[in-house]
């Protein structure tokens, strides 16, 4: 009988991880989880202030902001105020980082610092 996904990923995180450590088997789909995690109204509206910013601003690649400053600046406002508004501008800035990096030699690798789950 074939494994499933789910199984194939859970046979490989569990090869991984250290038999000291407490072990909590999933038997959730990921789609389960997802839908438990995934904040979606957020992302409905990390989308509609995309839209607005389009309109109000032109195209996000058009423009001169610099991202990472932008998103610090938002959280800080966000800690400020208690206003989330200012949290989904954040999440669009750093979004927008990820798709036009500013700083040279960037890349993504996974890496397991031993703090994920601690």
């Amino acid at each position: 009988m074939m494994k499933t996904v789910t199984e194939h990923i859970r046979d490989h995180i569990l090869q991984r991880v250290r038999p000291e450590r407490d072990i909590y088997i999933c038997e959730k789909s990921p789609y389960t989880i997802l839908n438990e995690e995934m904040d979606w109204q957020f992302l409905a509206e990390m989308g509609y202030g995309m839209i607005m910013g389009y309109f109000r601003y032109g195209p996000a690649e058009a423009s001169k902001l610099q991202n990472l400053s932008e998103a610090r600046k938002r959280l800080d406002r966000y800690e400020k105020t208690g206003n989330q508004e200012y949290l989904r501008d954040a999440a669009n800035f750093i979004m927008q980082e990820r798709r036009r990096p500013s700083i040279e030699g960037v890349h993504f690798t996974p890496v397991d610092d031993g703090e994920h789950a601690a």
